[in-house]
């Protein structure tokens, strides 16, 4: 994904065993279930032919390709931006415009979250969550909903807003990130 013009705030990618997990369980998990399906359909009733089931099989294998397809893709949307007071953040499913004025960037703080537990999140929302990823809203430990965009990495930046809810990132440089968005504003 391009950023648009302004600052960008380098979001640490996807660790490869996100991507791992996302096949598994987009794909390989289903395509084992529609083959023992299958197995069983034409072992019920061999003189009835496997035409159907096996168009139905082929059809469920290039669905779940595309389902693999695009979610792969949507991992690759891990992205920040700061331009015109406004700091746009783009995760998997979603994107969130805010601005630099409805930031908490006072009680903002680089945190580890093996520390400060009721900042981890608990419970996905609305978003995608993998071992190893995980981005969308949440709600935290402390029962505030939060929007992440973080891997597995124990040191996040967090910032509250203004708006009722918090920022969880999870950024190369998150120090030099919280110092960026303190002088932009």
């Amino acid at each position: 994904m391009k950023p648009r013009p302004g600052t960008a705030l380098a979001l640490v990618p996807p660790p490869r065993l996100a991507r791992i997990w996302l096949f598994v369980l987009a794909f390989a998990v289903p395509l084992l279930i529609a083959g023992i399906a299958l197995g069983m359909v034409t072992a019920r009733a061999p003189q009835q032919g496997a035409r159907m089931p096996l168009a139905a099989f082929a059809l469920s294998v290039a669905i779940m390709l595309a389902v693999w397809f695009i979610t792969a893709r949507l991992l690759n949307r891990q992205a920040a931006n700061l331009a015109g007071g406004v700091l746009e953040i783009t995760g998997a499913l979603h994107r969130r415009r805010i601005a630099l004025a409805e930031l908490d960037l006072a009680r903002a703080r680089v945190v580890d979250l093996a520390e400060r537990s009721e900042l981890r999140p608990r419970l996905k929302l609305f978003g995608m969550g993998l071992p190893g990823f995980r981005s969308g809203w949440f709600l935290l430990g402390n029962g505030r909903r939060g929007f992440v965009c973080m891997t597995s990495g124990a040191r996040v930046l967090w910032i509250p807003t203004r708006k009722g809810y918090d920022l969880l990132l999870e950024v190369q440089q998150p120090q030099a990130a919280l110092e960026q968005l303190r002088g932009q504003a």
